[in-house]
């Protein structure tokens, strides 16, 4: 609905105590995604809104199905989980992590469960990140996405951008064992919203 739409565009915005009214009213008069996002916004002002994830707990809050729609606009809004800034869907969004135009059509539960809140625990070596330190002793960690025709080094960082480095700049370069997929992407999340993208990755067949 617009109103829920409005609310979660509020999510950027910090909050006060007159946003903070304006939220209650308006999360008593509409469904649960709304009221669980005002107080995700309330509480932002002060004590930030976050609970650890394990994937028995996200798995069980699955039997409850989301709502695609919602879904897919919470993968590609810039204040939810940030999924487009790596991931593409039918060409929309970045090409730094695997598409996931068909995500569901090979992955159970329990393991895509896992790759979105531990990362790091399997990653395929297209996707292995490097740690690179230049020679003026800076350190970096990002996933090789290209090379240029002058041997330029195209990286893409945990914040989804991008930096450039010539092999002559590289004093030591290793592979990383950490993703970088943030780990606790759902952290913040509400219990409707983890349904709601849920329902919509498992449409991606």
């Amino acid at each position: 609905t617009i109103r829920a739409e409005a609310i979660l565009g509020l999510q950027t915005l910090p909050s006060d105590n007159t946003l903070g009214v304006l939220l209650v009213d308006l999360s008593q008069e509409t469904d649960s995604i709304v009221s669980a996002t005002a107080l995700k916004v309330i509480q932002r002002g002060t004590v930030p809104f976050r609970q650890e994830r394990t994937v028995e707990q996200v798995s069980a809050l699955l039997d409850t199905p989301g709502d695609r729609a919602t879904g897919e606009r919470l993968f590609f809004d810039p204040a939810g989980p940030g999924c487009y800034r790596c991931h593409q869907v039918e060409g929309r969004g970045a090409a730094a992590g695997p598409d996931l135009s068909t995500i569901a059509r090979g992955s159970d539960r329990q393991r895509l469960l896992s790759s979105i809140l531990h990362p790091s625990q399997e990653m395929a070596p297209m996707y292995v990140p490097w740690t690179i330190v230049s020679n003026d002793g800076q350190v970096r960690t990002g996933l090789l996405v290209r090379e240029g025709l002058e041997g330029e080094q195209f990286y893409v960082a945990a914040d989804a951008k991008e930096f450039v480095l010539l092999p002559a700049d590289i004093d030591e370069r290793h592979e990383s064992r950490e993703s970088i997929m943030p780990k606790g992407l759902l952290d913040s999340s509400s219990d409707e919203e983890i349904r709601d993208l849920w329902a919509y990755l498992e449409s991606l067949r």
